[in-house]
């Protein structure tokens, strides 16, 4: 029996492919434009805060995975310690291949800190939470 369809290996190399890709997170204004059709990430929209430094931060923990036919990854939750950050979304972008966008996330509202702990709650890993996958 043939059935058509892209290589669900081929998915979990591009996925795998992040892990080598520098992966990092900047925070963005309201203003901010960016979205699923965004190619790389300029700076543009990007907050300016108080324990906040440009380009965002590096994101740690990569994992991924191949689950029915479902590739995956996630990272470890991202925090910036005292800072007073406001912020209405933010930006996964690789730096290691010339600031393309990964994924952009959209809080769905504005999010503040005032010296303290800002975090951004990443999903846990696996094809059920993942941040994205590729079916």
């Amino acid at each position: 029996m043939i059935i058509g369809g892209v290589s669900k290996q081929l998915l979990h190399d591009f996925i795998r492919s992040l892990g080598s890709k520098d992966c990092h997170i900047a925070l963005l204004t309201k203003e901010a434009d960016y979205n699923a059709m965004s190619e790389t990430f300029s700076g543009q929209g990007e907050i300016k805060a108080t324990g906040y430094a440009s380009g965002g931060k590096k994101l740690q923990g990569f994992v991924h995975g191949l689950d029915n036919g479902v590739a995956w990854c996630a990272w470890n939750n991202a925090d910036w310690m005292n800072a007073s950050i406001k912020a209405h979304g933010a930006v996964i972008y690789a730096k290691g291949d010339s600031n393309r966008v990964v994924t952009v996330l959209d809080f769905g509202a504005e999010h503040s800190s005032s010296q303290g702990l800002f975090r951004v709650k990443l999903p846990l890993p696996g094809a059920k939470d993942a941040i994205f996958w590729l079916t």
